[in-house]
């Protein structure tokens, strides 16, 4: 991918109606993460079960310290309340072995720091509007990521920021880091 295409579209589609009900059910039964709006669906192998929705929530990078606390691949267990849903289809199908796995919940009127990544990050939007979009500094490019059942590979390595402009609706989308890129 070129820094003058930081996303692409994957010849992977999904059954979004599907995925809608799961992921609604799993927002009305656990919750979004008050600080990060995230619902993490894998973890590493010591995390306690009673944190299993939300160890890999949240930024990695432990800023006190000054270094990663985890990486992308520690997140290599998919969370065994969900055996047999179509959220462990999609981890166990998907065109790259999945590390962490995240609902990641944009409330309106919402944006993120300008950040970098360490590998590339995967989305399927569950939920978007007109006005959410990625964009990124460097090149000036935006780019909205349609709720059309398909996955998006980003380039998120590259300087970028997520906004929600709208005044009502969230973003929701689906994420994916991938365990050998990470």
């Amino acid at each position: 991918m070129s820094s003058s295409n930081p996303v692409r579209k994957i010849s992977f589609e999904v059954n979004l109606p599907r995925l809608l009900d799961e992921a609604n059910q799993l927002i009305s039964s656990v919750g979004f993460d008050k600080s990060a709006q995230q619902i993490g669906l894998t973890h590493t192998p010591s995390c306690a079960a009673e944190n299993r929705y939300f160890e890999s929530v949240g930024s990695l990078y432990d800023y006190e310290k000054d270094k990663f606390a985890f990486h992308e691949r520690d997140f290599n267990v998919f969370n065994q309340d969900h055996q047999g849903s179509y959220f462990e289809w999609l981890y166990l199908n998907l065109p790259f072995k999945v590390a962490r796995m995240r609902l990641m919940r944009m409330p309106p009127k919402k944006c993120l720091s300008i950040h970098e990544d360490t590998g590339p990050r995967y989305h399927i939007a569950l939920k978007t509007n007109p006005f959410s979009y990625l964009f990124f500094p460097e090149s000036k490019i935006s780019f909205q990521i349609p709720a059309d059942g398909f996955l998006y590979e980003m380039d998120a390595t590259q300087l970028h920021t997520a906004f929600n402009a709208d005044l009502s609706e969230d973003r929701i989308h689906l994420v994916f880091s991938d365990l050998e890129k990470s």
